[in-house]
């Protein structure tokens, strides 16, 4: 990501969900009898059609063990196929420092990072795979969501009472978009929670608490992330807990974590004035 600070709406709902995720993965396994379980790897790859380079974060599901290497192959969907044909896009087994990662998976501070290098066709599909020795190998599809444009933002009303209302265009494969007013505060673990909110369509009108408003990152500037049906998913579903714990909604076949996409676009926000 080449502004982390900006995709703030989208570092909090991954890492909440995924610090709830991965623990609930591990807390079936530990909870679960069937030790073949053991073999499986936690991936996760949120791809970005803005970017060329998509890190993805890979560990072993089991507690107390480390990976040493591993390695990714990102395939893309054969066009006009009719049966399933994946055509190689990259391959790496090359390990980066934690710092490529971080910035898209602030939770997985114990993971292997890798980094895929690639141009997306935003509407394809794609296939990650991840394999290390000794292990299944885990693999998840997804389609990527496309680029779109923030037609007009505002707030109007007072400071306790503002109304936020904005309009983009669609994003193609999007299953919902995620919107937020950048905030000067990114800490994802303590602190004071940032404000969000969510729309299946490309408009929204709504209350913003004052709080996001005394909070925000002059100048104003709104955020808002399209996510595909696979990560959105994973971001929206799980629960923890020491006995019980249900892990989120996941696509990656052969082990646990999720295969997704997302895109993100910001515009000014306007304050009592023309959008």
């Amino acid at each position: 990501m080449r502004n982390p600070l900006a995709r703030n709406a989208f570092r909090m709902l991954l890492a909440a969900a995924a610090l709830a995720g991965s623990g609930a993965c591990r807390d079936v396994i530990r909870l679960g009898p069937p030790p073949v379980l053991d073999d499986r790897l936690i991936v996760y790859a949120a791809l970005d059609a803005d970017s060329a380079w998509h890190p993805l974060a890979v560990w072993p599901a089991e507690k107390g063990r480390l990976l040493t290497t591993a390695e990714a192959r990102l395939y893309r969907a054969s066009a006009g196929s009719a049966d399933a044909a994946w055509e190689l896009v990259d391959a790496t087994i090359e390990l980066h420092d934690r710092d490529v990662c971080r910035p898209r998976y602030p939770f997985a501070g114990g993971s292997l990072c890798l980094r895929f290098e690639a141009v997306l066709e935003p509407g394809s599909t794609y296939r990650v795979e991840v394999a290390s020795e000794g292990r299944a190998t885990a693999a998840g599809e997804t389609g990527v969501v496309g680029p779109f444009t923030v037609e007009s933002a505002a707030l109007s009303g007072g400071e306790e009472s503002a109304t936020l209302t904005a309009a983009w265009t669609p994003s193609v494969l999007a299953e919902r978009y995620v919107v937020s007013v950048r905030r000067f505060n990114v800490r994802l673990i303590g602190g004071e929670r940032g404000w969000f909110t969510d729309s299946g369509g490309t408009s929204i009108t709504t209350g913003v608490p004052g709080s996001a408003i005394r909070n925000a990152l002059e100048p104003l500037t709104l955020d808002v992330v399209s996510f595909d049906a696979n990560l959105w998913a994973y971001l929206t579903t799980g629960s923890g807990g020491d006995g019980f714990s249900i892990p989120p909604v996941q696509n990656v076949e052969g082990g646990f974590g999720v295969v997704g996409s997302f895109t993100f676009r910001s515009r000014p926000l306007a304050f009592g004035g023309a959008p």
